[in-house]
């Protein structure tokens, strides 16, 4: 005998990169075990392709995530947690409070409200970087199936990594009138290795500064009385 079909409600929601609506319907009990286990595997690779994979069963098939910049994914994976699971979502803290010149330490559990999470841009952020009064780039936003390695060249001193996305998010080189957007990566990565220090700090800046899912949670320590704020940001802050 065939089992009755339960309809998912339907939401829809902004893409803060393109203003679109997007519609999706809450994940199901299959898709909470898949994040489940991927938190327990604790990859980065695991936890991506999942949140990829539910974004995609979630949203019908009708958008390419990998095409998505990371915000947007952020902003998704939150919408899809709240419609799913409502909004409150426990976060663990150690309180690095002093009591008699000890660091307390205790573990203190807060209960947070995703719906006091938005998208921010950090202060002077642009795509539009000039190296000179008529030479500069062109910068487009870190795509999903680019998460990895924009994770890695934020948390991450090593210039092969901040090389690799930098390349990779250049759309464009122009001088004056003149567009440069058929380049090598041989060559693009000469041209980044030729800037001054300065100037390569702009290009830090953009990713530094870039889009992002932000809010933060005032703490209260239930053993010592410290107080806190404790800023968010990124969906690997709101997982729980």
């Amino acid at each position: 005998m065939t089992l009755p079909k339960i309809n998912a409600p339907i939401f829809s929601t902004i893409l803060p990169s393109t203003k679109k609506a997007v519609e999706f319907r809450p994940f199901l009990v299959k898709e909470e075990k898949s994040i489940l286990l991927a938190l327990r595997d604790g990859t980065s690779e695991s936890i991506f392709q999942t949140i990829k994979d539910i974004i995609e069963s979630c949203t019908f098939g009708k958008i390419d995530v990998n095409k998505l910049t990371v915000f947007d994914v952020e902003h998704m994976f939150i919408q899809l947690r709240i419609k799913s699971k409502g909004a409150n979502v426990s976060l663990a803290y150690t309180c690095l409070g002093q009591v008699d010149g000890k660091t307390c330490n205790h573990q203190n559990t807060v209960t947070f409200d995703l719906n006091n999470v938005s998208v921010e841009t950090g202060e002077g952020h642009t795509k539009r970087i000039m190296i000179t009064d008529t030479i500069g780039m062109n910068m487009r936003y870190p795509y999903f199936n680019e998460m990895s390695t924009y994770v890695s060249a934020k948390n991450s001193n090593d210039m092969s990594t901040v090389y690799k996305i930098a390349k990779l998010c250049i759309s464009e080189i122009f001088e004056g009138d003149i567009i440069y957007d058929s380049f090598t990566s041989e060559e693009l990565q000469e041209w980044i290795e030729d800037l001054d220090p300065d100037n390569y700090q702009k290009i830090e800046n953009f990713f530094n500064t870039i889009p992002t899912v932000k809010s933060k949670v005032d703490i209260c320590c239930s053993k010592c009385g410290n107080k806190a704020i404790i800023p968010l940001e990124g969906l690997e802050s709101f997982l729980g």
